[in-house]
């Protein structure tokens, strides 16, 4: 080694142990920056000290947390297939690096203005809660192509318990990452914590403070003044414009309680019809007896996937002969993309809660107005059953507030054998209990049965005698499909088989879909068609016409009035928020939806026109889903049509908050085996067997 790089390593050297010594305030009596006396020492004095101040563990702890949001993106563009991958990630990367700029500027000036341990601790704890949060974001983004909203950590924060089995998937999917980013987790917190007990006293000159915010602030007003010109389009549609934001930003927006330009003001909860609240009129002079009606909801189908076909033919062979012999309505959408929520438009025809609670399940009596209490006053009995894990989203409680007469799940069955992974169970086990209650009398019955396999992301379990495990996750997901309408065949087979099939009124949706774009696994958080369109069948033989197609703008809050204006009942007055689906063939009917929870992106699709309002862009996108099925060219809406568009979604939304009341600790034993607790918006479950 030459004599000048030997002297350029022990320089580095003597640089890191002034680094360290200058942060726990001892710097050493031999060090050359004590005495400086001449030109050249003092160079080498203010190198050492800002090369002390880049190494201090703050520092260390903010470019790891932008090395895991740069990294991150760059898996994303990798994903969607970026020829020039370099160029692509520092575009979309842009926001962060201004973000984190903007924390050293931050830093920077608390050191200049109070260089003191306190100092330390106030930059350690910003300069921890910035990176953590992009681990999290990290992890986020590679699993689903979005990046992370306090509404995701808020929901986690809510439903820890039920959530956490959903968390472990996703990390049992991605091992090496998920052990990469859990590792740079402990090394940040374990900084964090060293340094927070032991604080530096910061005893660097003001001028290094000085130098510092100086080149940061100069930085960061570049880079503002910059970011029109150098906005990014990366062709990506909008994934490419999800990603060139930062969800630090809007992050700390939340925190500080700003709303959206635009965002209505506050509006009042509202107070759901309980039963017999709605004037509805039963059927009169019948002359023979009402029919038995079923509804079968399927996790996770969505209208695409029924669809797809296979080297023998369609993957879901019974859904298709069913759409044959009854009628199919080609266009239903969801309101939003989870089960219960869904479930709730469904039965009660009212929009659900867009928010990460559970407050649909917050026990009330009497229950809400809906299928089975309006059935229930003519003289139905009424059930529902599925293998799924009862205490998901307190299910019993939820099932009560409903009027469901009996609620069943896998916990009945008492056999863990059927149990497929922690929520799901072998659904075919569940026909043998269901007929077992039909037998239990003669009065028409109301049977809402939910599938439970195909629910994500990672699981689809499925039991061993009916196909051998899938390769990729896709595939899995395609299996557990097939399982879903073999389950559909056994049904109605079974149903034929005790001379029902005549008398009984079977409907059939999706509950939601799910994205496998660009690697995704069955996500939901982008509202893609996917996600939000679902398959509705009807089939009634001898009084629903064969072979029927509504094309008309369908929604899961339409079935409750459809299904009781076919068999009879009038509902003219009972003021649905959903429509006769036979009757109103509204082509321009707009259809509100939202992804997954509060601050999710959300929209409306109106004819072929689809709006989606991202509230971390405070943008709007617009689509036309005849020209562009697939949603991949969207286009950036006017100032005027965004304004209008942010303000009726925004309305809608807050629209649809439900007011339960002052709610004190309560304790109710529901369906024989359930004993349900309550909080406030909070509730749970427990089996009694």
């Amino acid at each position: 080694m030459s004599h000048k790089n030997l002297a350029g390593t022990e320089s580095l050297a003597e640089g890191i142990h002034w680094a360290f010594e200058m942060e726990r305030g001892q710097p050493s009596r031999n060090s050359p920056a004590k005495r400086p006396t001449t030109r050249e020492t003092r160079t080498c004095v203010w190198r050492k000290a800002f090369s002390g101040f880049v190494l201090r563990t703050e520092v260390l702890i903010l470019l790891a947390g932008l090395s895991c949001t740069v990294f991150a993106k760059f898996m994303v563009l990798r994903r969607h297939g970026v020829s020039n991958l370099f160029a692509g990630t520092l575009k979309v990367a842009y926001p962060d690096f201004l973000f984190f700029f903007a924390v050293f500027l931050l830093i920077s000036c608390l050191y200049l203005v109070a260089a003191k341990a306190v100092a330390s601790r106030c930059a350690l704890v910003v300069s921890a809660i910035v990176s953590v949060w992009s681990i999290l974001d990290a992890g986020w983004l590679i699993k689903c192509g979005a990046q992370l909203q306090p509404g995701v950590v808020a929901l986690l924060v809510h439903s820890f318990g039920e959530l956490w089995p959903l968390v472990q998937n996703n990390l049992r999917l991605r091992p090496i990452l998920a052990a990469l980013l859990l590792m740079l987790l402990l090394v940040v917190s374990g900084l964090f914590l060293w340094r927070l007990f032991r604080p530096g006293k910061a005893a660097f000159p003001k001028r290094v403070h000085g130098m510092c915010m100086l080149t940061s602030g100069l930085l960061v007003a570049g880079m503002l003044a910059a970011r029109p010109v150098l906005s990014p389009r990366l062709g990506l549609g909008l994934i490419g414009e999800v990603l060139c934001s930062s969800s630090h930003f809007y992050a700390l927006a939340s925190l500080t309680g700003v709303r959206a330009k635009g965002a209505p003001a506050e509006i009042e909860a509202r107070t759901i019809p309980r039963a017999g609240q709605r004037k509805i009129t039963a059927p009169r002079n019948r002359t023979e007896r009402l029919p038995n009606v079923v509804i079968i909801m399927m996790e996770t189908i969505s209208h695409s996937v029924s669809l797809l076909t296979g080297p023998n033919g369609r993957i879901m062979p019974n859904l298709a002969r069913m759409a044959e012999q009854g009628v199919e309505f080609r266009h239903t959408r969801i309101p939003t993309a989870r089960s219960n929520k869904a479930i709730w438009a469904m039965l009660t025809s009212c929009n659900p809660s867009m928010q990460y609670n559970y407050v649909e399940a917050v026990v009330v009596d009497p229950p809400y107005e809906s299928l089975p209490t309006i059935l229930g006053r003519a003289g139905y009995r009424s059930a529902h059953f599925e293998m799924a894990r009862g205490n998901f989203e307190s299910a019993p409680a939820f099932y009560h507030n409903l009027g469901f007469d009996w609620a069943w799940f896998r916990d009945n069955l008492e056999d863990e054998s059927a149990h497929l992974g922690y929520f799901a169970g072998d659904d075919c086990r569940m026909i043998q209990p269901v007929f077992e209650w039909i037998s239990q009398s003669s009065e028409p019955f109301f049977l809402l049965l939910n599938t439970s396999v195909a629910h994500g992301p990672g699981a689809y379990e499925l039991p061993e005698w009916f196909a051998q495990e899938a390769n990729t996750q896709f595939e899995k997901y395609v299996q557990a499909v097939r399982y879903t309408d073999y389950f559909l065949g056994e049904f109605l087979s079974e149903l034929k088989k005790r001379h029902l099939e005549k008398q009984t009124l079977v409907g059939v949706l999706g509950d939601h879909g799910g994205s496998f774009r660009n690697g995704a696994d069955n996500e939901r958080w982008i509202p893609y068609e996917e996600v939000m369109r679902v398959p509705w069948i009807m089939q009634w033989p001898g009084h629903i016409e064969a072979g029927q197609i509504v094309d008309s703008p369908c929604s899961q809050l339409d079935v409750t009035p459809t299904v009781l204006n076919l068999i009879g009942f009038d509902t003219s007055e009972a003021r649905f928020e959903g429509r006769d689906a036979f009757e109103h063939s509204d082509p321009n009917r707009r259809l509100y939806f939202a992804s997954w929870f509060f601050d999710s992106p959300t929209g409306f699709v109106e004819r072929s026109r689809k709006v989606v309002y991202w509230p971390n862009l405070d943008r709007g996108f617009e689509y036309d889903l005849q020209d562009d099925p697939q949603e991949e060219r969207p286009r950036a809406m006017k100032q005027d049509e965004m304004e209008q568009a942010r303000k009726d979604i925004l309305l809608w939304q807050r629209k649809t908050s439900i007011a339960v009341g002052h709610r004190h600790y309560g304790k109710r034993l529901l369906f024989s085996h359930w004993w349900t607790y309550s909080a406030g918006e909070k509730v749970w479950a427990y089996y009694v067997p």
